[in-house]
């Protein structure tokens, strides 16, 4: 849990980033290596998904 926890506390841009050093590691080895793997795409990808900002932080209120 201390995982999610870390990456949820981090701003969405730096989600976003940290989400496509997974992404481009396995494009690298699909483009260059041509080795497809899975592991690395998926693992972006619901990274990639969990980066947009929630509604708290939307919300410039704050969460009440």
């Amino acid at each position: 849990m201390g995982l999610f926890e870390w990456y949820f506390g981090l701003r969405p841009l730096t989600r976003f980033l940290v989400a496509v050093v997974p992404l481009s590691i396995g494009l690298a080895s699909f483009f260059f290596g041509r080795k497809f793997l899975p592991v690395p795409l998926g693992i972006g990808l619901v990274m990639l998904c969990c980066s947009f900002p929630t509604d708290g932080e939307r919300n410039k209120w704050g969460d009440w």
